[in-house]
Parts: structure tokens; sequence; C-alpha cells
């Protein structure tokens, strides 16, 4: 949501093209999660991955979240939703594919994820 990212580095309306990945002028906003986590207020949310996003978008949002400060990234075990035959999954494998680009990446984030049960 363009709420998360600092006003000075949001994209203009005006713009048709897709926003890049950016410098943040001023940090995201973190909070304490659980009372041992430091994470940012701003939470990328996932769970269209692999319907509504290609692998591709998917890490072009995991990248242009990173770089306005973002840390924290949801997930789910059945993402992408609605979940059906053949996707479940999907979300958690884009997010591997984007982390084994890059190993260094998964000190920058902190991964929640959850399971039906």
């Amino acid at each position: 949501s363009a709420q998360c990212i600092p006003a000075a580095t949001q994209p203009s309306r005006a713009s048709r093209d897709p926003p890049l990945p950016h410098q943040p002028s001023e940090k995201m906003k973190t909070v304490l999660l659980g009372g041992k986590a430091e994470v940012t207020q701003c939470c990328l949310g996932t769970m269209t991955w692999g319907v509504q996003n290609t692998e591709e978008e998917a890490h072009q949002q995991l990248d242009a979240f990173v770089a306005a400060g973002g840390t924290f990234v949801d997930t789910a075990e059945l993402y992408p939703v609605p979940p059906a035959a053949g996707v479940i999954g999907r979300t958690e494998e884009y997010i591997g594919t984007w982390l084994n680009a890059d190993v260094s990446r998964r000190q920058k984030i902190f991964l929640a994820s959850k399971v039906v049960g």
C-alpha cells in the first residue's frame, strides 16, 4: 500500500508505468512483534501470488518492498487464495525462489507464515 511508503518516495499518480524500486527518504516505522522481533508496521501480503500475480511480479514486489525499507512479509501454506488444486503452496515457492537468488535477502526480512489445521 502506498500508505506504507514515505510520501516523498511514492510514485506519481499520473505515472502509468509500474513503480520501480527506490531508496526511501525516511525509514518505515517499526514495531516490536511479540516483544522480540522488530518489524515494519507495513507488512507485505502475498495471498495473490500464483493466481493473480506471476512469479516475476512477486519478485518485483519483494524487491520494491525491501528497497522501500520493508521487512515484514506474510504468507500461508495454502496461498494463493482462493486455494485450488495445482496452485496451493505456489506463493511460498515464489518467496523461496526470490530468497534462493540472493541468500543475503533472508537476513533482510521477517517471514511470517500460517498453517491450516
